[in-house]
């Protein structure tokens, strides 16, 4: 017996043929030995899981952190510390409802276990201080643009009936039949003549804005340039990069630029109550 007991206090052989150190639960009847037993199952149970499976590796992360293992980079990388923490109940209500870049700092946090990140390279600072600038940006155009637009679109809807859909189009229309001037210019002005045109564009457009001139007018001075500087055959209604062949041709496209300019006057007149 005493023999024995010099045994277990230094070392035995399991039936195994595994050495089984002092400290290990054998002197303690039994009950330390089933929880050695059950960490061996539980790590035998994680070699069995297929770490190429997503499931599988939520649960293992989570295995883990029941473990207190999460922490410890021997046992986890960046990756798998970061959809370990992004798949919690606590990571998915933050993200929704309190801070949309969580996901960012979640994923900088775990490679920054191992890694120092200096601010210069700190994409979720840098993010937040961009979403800042680019609100109050938003904000002021908001303001200045398109809050006394949409005040002014109300008081005409409410005092000459028209709906939303009619003042879209009019709007829609106006915009394109500048566009399509503008962007013939940009696809075949040569080299010093957008300059010049600018200049002929923002003239003319004092003049509209002046009343001096009305709108049908305006774009024949956008004309009266294409044809004396870049195309002295130019047809508007050839050259459409804004939809009204879709819009407003026929069923081979085609269509009358001068219909549509009567249109949109009439549109406008409509305007006034």
């Amino acid at each position: 017996m005493l023999y024995k007991a010099t045994a277990l206090d230094e070392s035995v052989n399991s039936p195994a043929g595994q050495p089984i150190n002092k400290g290990d639960g054998l002197s303690s009847g039994g009950k330390d030995s089933k929880k050695s037993n059950s960490a061996q199952e539980k790590r035998e149970k994680k070699q069995k899981i297929n770490t190429s499976d997503p499931i599988d590796a939520i649960r293992r992360s989570a295995d883990d952190f029941k473990d207190g293992q999460v922490n410890n980079p021997a046992v986890h990388s960046a990756k798998e510390v970061y959809n370990e923490r992004l798949n919690r109940v606590e990571t998915v209500f933050s993200e929704a409802y309190q801070d949309a870049l969580v996901s960012l700092k979640t994923a900088q946090n775990a490679i920054a276990k191992d890694n120092d990140i200096p601010d210069s390279q700190n994409a979720y600072m840098a993010e937040n201080l961009m979403h800042g600038k680019t609100k109050n940006e938003q904000d002021l155009y908001n303001i200045m643009y398109r809050d006394p637009l949409i005040r002014t679109i109300n008081k005409i809807m409410n005092s000459t009936g028209m709906n939303w859909g009619d003042i879209d189009r009019y709007v829609y229309t106006k915009s394109g039949l500048e566009r399509n001037r503008e962007f013939f210019v940009r696809d075949y002005a040569e080299e010093g003549q957008m300059a010049d045109w600018n200049d002929w564009k923002d003239a003319a457009y004092g003049e509209l804005e002046a009343g001096t001139i009305t709108f049908p007018e305006y774009l024949a001075r956008l004309d009266e340039f294409i044809r004396k500087e870049i195309d002295k055959d130019y047809k508007p209604s050839e050259h459409d990069y804004s939809g009204f062949r879709a819009m407003y041709g026929d069923e081979n496209g085609v269509y009358d630029e001068g219909d549509i300019v009567a249109e949109m006057m009439a549109t406008f007149y409509s305007f006034i109550p």
